[in-house]
């Protein structure tokens, strides 16, 4: 692995987003490299600085003076004169009956449309800002409409809602699941525009764990599903949008994909998972077009690994 490759692991090991075998060969790399430990050491320092605006818990001693003080306060509240008497008092000295007569009318007259206003608005409410048809479905192919901010499912969602917030001026939200074409739509324009790899491992995660074997892709996050698979500089991102196009339907673009991961991918995690997926869906050997096999069978010769030397000839052979 090149020294720049270990450079991208960092942020990754700090997000807690490496496999066991990567974080192990980047801790023995640290032991050797000083310039990687000390970008470790300030990434980790920046990341312990956005998360250290932690909510501190009050002590059991701060809740009994909390206490104390608050009864003290209702003890001397209660040695004032009553807060009703005090009004009727000042209330009877001011005005006299007849004024009092014209104030409760225009008292009643003020209750009356205000609760006129209140029953009017119950009958006539304001639209929802999170209808389809103020979603523009060809302004997000287009990449025209940005997103503001995602809230992803969690990892046990029974629903697995996603929630987005588009635009900056009156903004809009849209809420729904990733069986929701205008969600998947959001979210394959998230990894085509953002370049925070951060929030891409967080997309594409996200995707594969809501997926089945069932689900029906939308053609574009599948296309940018393939796209990060094959041209994202990160193996993480890499990573994630592999598993996920594992449970989309196996054709013949998804097939291409793998075969690109087991040939270009320099992350041997990802090309052993590219071959195991082909290997699992009984992959028709006989559709490589000869460029590509050849390239393989180049590729075997010079690669290291022997796992994927062994997997990648049974694959050329047609073997399971």
């Amino acid at each position: 692995m090149k020294h720049e490759r270990y450079k991208e692991l960092l942020e990754l090991n700090v997000l807690g987003e490496l496999t066991e075998a990567e974080e192990i060969e980047l801790k023995n790399h640290l032991f050797e490299c000083n310039e990687c430990s000390e970008e470790y050491a300030r990434i980790k320092k920046m990341y312990s600085v956005v998360t250290a605006n932690k909510i501190i818990l009050p002590t059991d001693n701060d809740l009994i003076n909390a206490r104390k003080r608050l009864f003290n306060t209702i003890d001397s509240e209660t040695a004032e004169e009553d807060l009703t008497q005090k009004s009727e008092s000042i209330f009877d000295r001011i005005f006299a009956m007849k004024y009092r007569i014209a104030f409760g009318s225009f008292a009643l007259i003020l209750i009356g449309l205000i609760a006129g206003y209140i029953l009017f608005n119950n009958l006539n409410p304001t639209p929802k800002l999170i209808a389809d048809n103020i979603i523009d479905l060809d302004k997000i192919e287009k990449g025209d409409i940005k997103i503001s901010s995602i809230s992803f499912p969690g990892k046990f969602s029974k629903n697995g809602e996603y929630g987005f917030t588009l635009g900056d001026e009156n903004p809009i939200s849209y809420k729904g699941n990733l069986n929701d074409v205008i969600v998947q739509k959001l979210l394959a324009n998230t990894l085509v525009e953002t370049s925070n790899p951060g929030y891409k491992i967080r997309t594409v995660n996200s995707i594969a764990r809501q997926t089945n074997k069932s689900f029906i892709p939308d053609p574009q996050i599948k296309k940018a599903l393939i796209s990060s698979l094959k041209n994202d500089k990160n193996p993480g991102v890499r990573k994630g949008a592999l598993n996920a196009l594992v449970n989309f339907p196996f054709e013949t673009d998804i097939r291409d994909a793998l075969l690109y991961t087991l040939e270009h991918d320099e992350n041997a995690s990802n090309r052993i998972d590219a071959i195991n997926v082909l290997l699992a869906m009984n992959f028709n050997s006989a559709a490589i077009d000869n460029d590509t096999r050849s390239r393989i069978e180049l590729g075997i010769q010079k690669e290291d690994n022997e796992v994927i030397k062994f997997k990648t000839t049974k694959l050329l052979i047609g073997g399971k």
